[in-house]
């Protein structure tokens, strides 16, 4: 069975946004007569998918603003969030009504179907980052939305400062219904471990980076919520082009059941000991593709419209009925059963870009290339350093860098110096890093591990790839 359908829902709307740019984007006009497109007779699936894709570095950082938004007028752009990328610089991305009704969309579903927030009063404490970056203004606007739709839900906007948001939990928690905690996962872990009151009437919204099935065990269990594993739900979104995907009560049923290891999860993830992040997204908002690589292509209706943006995010598509049938032939019709025939499901494995995501800030192997020539360090490494990200027996993360020394001797102190030069050098050059230091201090630094030249530990995998610094 294809584990990579191409997709028809969707398809009309990703023509219309295609054609609209042609002729209404600046950029988009530039970038296709570069590659010799017209889109005068783009009509069917195949002329779409013979599009040019765009991409962060060579579509978005080459123009400037005006010419990638529509009729090149930023004063219809709306709000605007940053990201960073591997050259540390922030890229920017407007947002407009569209977006903002994609958010209330999305969020109104996950609200409704975990939460049901239009039945009882909620105060949804946004913890995500303020600021330009997407996650806590884009939860706010969403939240506000939808109480003007007839959900009865109201926000705070804490941050990610642990004490503020327990101080919003515990005074104007016990005045709501319920209680949805927003925020990146390692946050609100420490937001629970800290508090003090019941957790009972809690739920969780999670976003920035994936969560294991134990890290959401331990979540449920914390709620005292075990029984209603939909109470903690993770949306899959990004700064470039908004909420993407977010699990449903069934993408959670079934993740649940397909545990590392069984035949469940080989039948619907292969093999990898990762069970990736399962989401249900809506094709008519996003239309997506993937290549023979399995590298994901976005197109989205938005202030700055992106048709076949690679984001560098790999993974796999499944329609409802073709998920289904894996479901029935793996022995699960009951996971089957509430499935919409018509859905469209996303499994996002990596992203060949990202080295680490470290409460929620994408870490990028470039940002630690300048630590491994730093003047304390650069005679006695090789400048080889592999990135990556690993849970303590608390479920806490925990950033590990392993560095390759010159030779096989090595310096008693070698590890300490290290672990200033790369903190450093990440604050340097990655925003989103700079902040956790500033708000966690030494919780957010680098572990450092030296081997000796030739020794690799663990070798590469799907959370550490060997780089070279010069």
């Amino acid at each position: 069975m294809n584990r990579n359908p191409r997709p028809t829902h969707g398809l009309s709307r990703a023509i219309s946004t295609a054609r609209r740019a042609a002729h209404r984007v600046p950029a988009y006009a530039k970038h296709l007569a570069a590659h010799g497109k017209n889109l005068d007779e783009l009509t069917d699936r195949e002329h779409f998918e013979a599009l040019p894709p765009v991409t962060k570095e060579e579509y978005i950082r080459v123009n400037v603003p005006a010419d990638l938004v529509w009729d090149g007028d930023l004063g219809r752009a709306g709000a605007w969030s940053a990201s960073s990328g591997s050259s540390g610089e922030p890229t920017f991305w407007p947002r407009a009504q569209a977006a903002r009704d994609d958010a209330a969309q999305a969020h109104g579903r996950i609200f409704t179907e975990s939460f049901d927030t239009r039945a009882v009063t909620t105060l949804v404490v946004d913890a995500f980052a303020m600021g330009t970056w997407i996650g806590g203004t884009y939860t706010y606007t969403a939240v506000q939305d939808l109480a003007e739709r007839g959900h009865q839900v109201s926000v705070v906007t804490p941050g990610i400062e642990v004490t503020t948001v327990l101080n919003c939990l515990e005074y104007l928690g016990p005045q709501f219904d319920q209680v949805i905690l927003a925020g990146y996962p390692p946050v609100i872990k420490d937001v629970l471990d800290a508090a003090s009151t019941n957790l009972r009437k809690v739920g969780l919204l999670l976003a920035g980076e994936g969560v294991s099935e134990a890290m959401r065990d331990y979540f449920l269990n914390r709620l005292d919520a075990y029984d209603r594993p939909e109470r903690v739900c993770l949306i899959y979104g990004t700064a470039d082009a908004g909420l993407m995907g977010h699990e449903t009560p069934e993408t959670i049923a079934i993740r649940r059941a397909a545990r590392p290891g069984s035949d469940l999860a080989g039948a619907l993830f292969g093999a990898d000991k990762v069970i990736p992040t399962f989401v249900e997204y809506d094709p008519e908002r996003r239309y997506v593709e993937v290549d023979d690589d399995g590298l994901l292509y976005f197109t989205v209706d938005t202030a700055l419209p992106l048709i076949r943006y690679r984001l560098g995010d790999r993974g796999e598509l499944h329609s409802g009925d073709q998920l289904a049938g894996l479901l029935c032939e793996a022995g699960r019709a009951d996971l089957a059963a509430p499935l919409d025939p018509r859905g469209s499901f996303l499994l996002l494995r990596d992203r060949i870009d990202v080295a680490a995501t470290f409460y929620g800030a994408n870490l990028y192997a470039e940002h630690l290339k300048p630590a491994m020539l730093a003047p304390a360090v650069v005679r006695e490494v090789s400048g080889r350093f592999s990135l990556s990200v690993d849970e303590d027996a608390d479920l806490r993360p925990q950033l590990q860098v392993v560095v390759e020394a010159m030779g096989s001797s090595i310096a008693d102190d070698l590890a300490d110096r290290l672990t200033t030069v790369c903190r450093d050098a990440l604050a340097e050059h990655n925003t989103e890093y700079r902040r956790l230091v500033a708000e966690y201090g030494p919780v957010a630094d680098p572990r450092i591990s030296v081997v000796p030249r030739g020794v690799q530990s663990s070798g590469p995998s799907i959370k550490q790839k060997w780089i070279e610094a010069n």
